[in-house]
């Protein structure tokens, strides 16, 4: 189904737009590298929960890859608040951002209440209703970006004399603006810190810290958020979680999450 947006109400996640009086929309996204899982809330809008109820508008994710031209909408086949959406790694470039939009898309020709709009779209709603076309999107949350992993999680930084030679130090996000640990390097190894070898030794030392990480993060934080999608792609993995019953072991996780290459290895063996 073509999903366009025309002339029509919109509400948005970051109420960019004044299409509504009162009404919020919150989607909490999870994404691993080949899916992503949207769970959906709306506060104060009790005519697109109507719609839904009618099945006249359903939750969906759009999710588009800029080098490989995939282009997937994902529409959920009930009234549940929650959507999936899965596709095939190779149709992505895990070295560029895929960019994920979820919303609420309209699937079949039906008239919206304006009950809860602004004055401007009152005005023009006949008997107190707007017509809304199928495909247009009545609700549209913030793109959320499927970055490669170890790319958003590290970020590199001179030590300057702050470490001994050879050694490497990581603070764990202090912020819930981001979940991205800063790795701090010796003056010695940091003009080589763009080689593999490091970042996966950093990439351990920060999936050491995760059970440490986001005790007093509000659950719509952008950095609790990027948790969610990291807890997501390593329970995918089969990998223990460090609140569950399993022994949660961080160099698993890490190579769950960027995995070792065995050329590299013996690259390495050669030198």
């Amino acid at each position: 189904m073509k999903m366009d947006q025309q002339a029509f109400p919109i509400l948005t996640q970051d109420q960019s737009t004044l299409d509504w009086s009162d009404a919020t929309y919150m989607p909490t996204v999870s994404v691993t590298r080949a899916s992503v899982t949207v769970h959906n809330a709306l506060q104060g809008a009790d005519e697109l929960v109507r719609l839904i109820g009618e099945q006249k508008a359903r939750w969906a994710i759009e999710a588009r890859c800029p080098r490989t031209l995939m282009a997937i909408q994902t529409v959920a086949s009930d009234t549940s608040s929650s959507v999936k959406a899965i596709w095939d790694e190779t149709d992505t470039d895990v070295d560029l951002e895929v960019a994920i939009i979820p919303g609420l898309v309209v699937v079949d020709d039906c008239e919206l209440d304006a009950t809860g709009l602004t004055e401007v779209w009152r005005s023009v709603a006949t008997d107190g209703t707007l017509k809304v076309s199928k495909g247009a999107w009545l609700a549209r949350g913030n793109v959320h970006w499927l970055r490669p992993r170890i790319a958003s999680l590290l970020k590199f930084y001179r030590a300057h004399d702050q470490l001994r030679d050879g050694r490497m130090s990581i603070q764990r996000p202090t912020t819930s603006d981001t979940l991205t640990f800063r790795v701090y390097l010796a003056e010695d190894i940091y003009p080589r810190w763009r080689e593999r070898w490091i970042w996966h030794v950093a990439l351990v030392g920060a999936c050491a810290q995760l059970p440490h990480v986001g005790s007093d993060w509000d659950d719509e934080s952008p950095a609790m958020q990027d948790l969610h999608s990291l807890r997501s792609q390593l329970e995918e993995a089969g990998v223990d979680l460090w609140d569950s019953d399993g022994h949660y072991d961080p160099a698993l996780a890490a190579t769950a999450i960027e995995r070792l290459r065995a050329q590299e290895i013996e690259e390495e063996e050669d030198e």
